[in-house]
């Protein structure tokens, strides 16, 4: 009885029951945070619950019992285990010493998996992250003479920005972190040290060796590049944006930009187009006008060939960040990258155009011009009416050629209005006011295919004879032509500015625009035949209800000179006429 009293029952619990299970989805985890990836999160809970599971689990299948883990994550863990036991001639489970076994010999302790066997992946950091941003510049900045010996926060983000895709201040659609979130998996890898208040920062050795290869992997990829664009002699065929299909028509074997009257250049050789009247809204009377107003419509400017820049203007409503700041603002950063000769303007129309500067400073406006819109954005001009506002006056501008370019923001998950709302809406943009429609992933791409219509631009219009025109006289273009009629610059804004006096004419089509269903060209087929609503009034007094009524049914609108429509025709026949409307 003495010996039964002396036994004692042995309890035997791993403190990691299942060790490279836990070390594979540490593994991924980092991998995903590296990404800015959504898995992190699902590869922390998993591992967060499999810490917790005492017992050893024989295959990734086992762990579909915790939660967590579901068939992708169970497969992943298989395949993981597969190649494992591959690499190191393993016929048994990953897992460490049953139960069992232990139970039977208390003494025996269980073996721990030797180093040799794990196989630690380098770590190294992507191009243009902000671990690689944050470890080429303290590398960098060390090798300068006057180096204090460390970085503060603000140093590494002002000297660090342009090697980053993303922010290092701003999170990015769709997620919590920025560039600068990199920085905590640099402190665990021990690659960088962090010291004092304000913190400090500082490479460690092995930052420091990791840091060179990148350095050095940087300086050369630098060097390709630059031998790239000596080299190669950029043709206008050859400047097709990518592969990628897009509503402007971008990309094709004849000429890439879209041309005012929808048809590429070599189509319009053998295509007889109807010369297109000027609109009325668009004429410059000499009386009710100030000297300065006439002196620029007439002012006769001549540009030779080979003897003007080419410059894209960005608007400087575009720019994130503070007009002191402009090095580090995205747009600008990515232009210059991109070897791209552009400046910052006031634009009172548009976000982006390309003018023609001689060494005299004489500027004349290329007929392209492009409104630029993130999702996000998109739906908020549409749900406060500047989409409507905003097509009207590109429309009224005097640039023939207008490009409507829609910039995703993230998943375009949160963008105000349906994403088929939104589609729905480039669509109209597109086949009823003649707009050319060009989707895009992110604030790099549109960048991209700026360059390549101001390196179309270039090839162009470099060669042709340039010659001012006012705006109201101005011809259709034709690439094909020689001598190409443009306007100024300044007229070009002056006459776009929102401040400016607006005639009856050009204020009753805005009035018309704020009724239902009404589209910029039924409003100026409208005013073109009552200039003015108190004639459009006396009309209806004169012919009455039932003829009133039916009044603007068969105005024809439009390059294909539909008529307006009963409904359209009776609801402004009610606006005008009802004393409740």
């Amino acid at each position: 009885m003495g010996d039964n009293n002396n036994k004692k029952r042995v309890t035997v619990k791993h403190k990691h029951p299942n060790p490279l299970f836990e070390q594979w989805l540490i593994e991924w985890r980092d991998k995903a945070k590296e990404k800015d990836s959504k898995m992190q999160y699902c590869f922390s809970m998993a591992l967060s619950t499999l810490r917790k599971y005492p017992l050893p689990l024989e295959s990734g299948k086992d762990c579909k019992i915790l939660k967590g883990f579901g068939e992708k994550l169970c497969k992943m863990l298989d395949d993981k285990l597969k190649q494992h036991k591959g690499e190191n001639n393993v016929a048994t489970s990953h897992r460490v010493p049953s139960v069992n076994k232990v139970q039977s010999n208390v003494k025996q302790k269980p073996k721990p998996i030797s180093p040799e066997k794990k196989t630690h992946k380098e770590y190294i950091p992507q191009h243009g992250s902000g671990a690689f941003a944050i470890l080429v510049t303290l590398y960098e900045k060390s090798t300068e003479p006057g180096y204090p010996g460390y970085l503060s926060k603000k140093e590494i983000i002002e000297s660090g920005q342009h090697l980053c895709n993303v922010s290092f201040t701003k999170p990015g659609p769709d997620s919590r972190y920025t560039g600068w979130s990199s920085m905590k998996t640099l402190l665990e890898k021990n690659l960088v040290t962090k010291q004092g208040n304000p913190s400090r920062f500082t490479l460690t050795n092995d930052g420091s060796t990791l840091a060179d290869k990148l350095y050095i992997q940087l300086k050369v990829e630098e060097f390709h590049k630059l031998e790239e664009k000596e080299e190669v002699k950029i043709t206008p065929v050859s400047l097709g944006c990518s592969d990628e299909p897009s509503t402007s028509g971008l990309g094709s074997d004849v000429i890439t930009l879209p041309s005012c009257s929808g048809v590429s250049t070599k189509q319009r050789k053998h295509t007889d187009l109807p010369k297109k009247k000027s609109d009325p809204i668009w004429r410059q009377t000499s009386t009710n006008s100030t000297s300065s107003q006439s002196s620029i419509a007439h002012e006769t400017v001549i540009l030779a060939p080979n003897s003007f820049e080419i410059i894209l203007l960005v608007d400087n409503q575009e720019l994130n960040g503070s007009k002191m700041d402009l090095e580090n603002d995205p747009i600008i950063r990515s232009l210059k990258n991109l070897n791209i000769l552009h400046e910052v303007r006031d634009l009172k129309v548009g976000d982006y155009t390309w003018i023609c500067r001689d060494n005299c400073g004489n500027e004349v406006i290329l007929p392209y011009i492009v409104e630029r819109k993130r999702m996000d954005d998109f739906g908020s001009s549409i749900k406060d009416d500047r989409f409507h506002e905003q097509k009207f006056r590109l429309k009224q501008c005097g640039v023939q050629n207008l490009i409507y370019l829609i910039e995703s923001y993230g998943k375009n998950e949160h963008v105000g209005l349906p994403i088929n709302t939104l589609y729905q809406a480039a669509i109209n943009t597109l086949v009823h006011d003649g707009f050319s429609v060009k989707f895009t992933e992110n604030g790099k791409a549109s960048c991209e295919y700026l360059a390549c219509i101001t390196n179309f631009l270039v090839n162009i219009f470099k060669k042709k004879t340039l010659v001012s025109c006012p705006k109201e006289d101005l011809p259709l273009l034709n690439l094909e032509d020689d001598l190409i009629h443009l306007m100024l610059f300044k007229e070009f804004n002056k006459s776009s500015t929102k401040s400016r006096h607006f005639k009856v004419k050009e204020m009753f089509v805005r009035h018309l625009l704020q009724i239902k269903g009404m589209s910029v060209d039924k409003a100026l087929a409208i005013v073109e035949k009552y200039p003015t609503p108190l004639l459009l009034k006396l009309k209806y007094d004169e012919v009455g209800i039932i003829q009133g009524e039916k009044l603007l049914y068969s105005i024809q609108y439009g390059t294909l000179k539909k008529n307006v429509g009963p409904v359209l025709s009776k609801t402004v026949f009610q606006f005008f006429t009802s004393d409740c409307y």
